[in-house]
Order: structure tokens, then sequence, then C-alpha cells
């Protein structure tokens, strides 16, 4: 078993595109910075600045229903990113074990900005 540490391993492992990694690379380290920000509470969710007061407060609601089902988060595995059918847009997929359950949480990005979440 073989487990990719960077994007750009992602990337060679499955073929994928090597030459676009840094995009996906800096998208992938954004949305561990988000859950981290969800989890701290933190006003800028990491990321360096402030987002939209509904997507605040979107976000909000998510994690608390999150962490209402599944507990406390024990743990993050960013499994990669890839690029979303849109230019400028990356999706990373994340998996999110909490003390009750684990799920897939999918982060968008368009632009370098936070673009939605999927959890599930």
């Amino acid at each position: 078993m073989v487990t990719p540490v960077t994007q750009r391993a992602v990337d060679w492992l499955t073929h994928g595109d090597t030459a676009g990694w840094s995009a996906r690379d800096i998208a992938g380290r954004n949305a561990l910075r988000l859950v981290d920000g969800l989890k701290a509470g933190r006003v800028d969710l990491g990321l360096g600045g402030p987002l939209r007061a509904d997507l605040r407060r979107e976000l909000d609601a998510e994690w608390s229903g999150l962490t209402r089902v599944g507990g406390r988060l024990k743990s993050v595995q960013l499994l990669g990113t890839a690029p979303g059918t849109d230019p400028g847009e990356q999706l990373s997929l994340l998996r999110l074990k909490f003390e009750r359950d684990s799920l897939l949480y999918g982060v968008g990005w368009k632009d370098g900005r936070l673009a939605y979440t999927r959890p599930g």
C-alpha cells in the first residue's frame, strides 16, 4: 500500500496533471485550514480574511450539525484535490473522523476563494 503525501505525489501515482499540482496543493492546504478554523471557532476560518456573512452562517450551521451527530472531531485527512469543471475551480476531498462517525467532506474553491462545501 502506498500513501501519497503531497498533491504532486497523488497526481504522479494516478497519472494526473502534474503541471497543475500547485493550484491543487494550495486548495488542499486551504481546505485543511478551513476545517481547523471551523473546529477552533475562528472568525476568519484560517483563510486570512473575513467571509460573507451568509456563507459564514451556513458553515456554522453545517459544522454544528456535523458535530452534534458525530461528536468531537478527532482527525482530518486530505485525500486529494482535483480540478473542477470550470476554469479556476478546484475540489478538495477530506475525510473527517468524529468520535461517533466519519464522512467525506468536499470543499469547492473558485479562483482561490471558498465557493461551497459538501458533507457526506
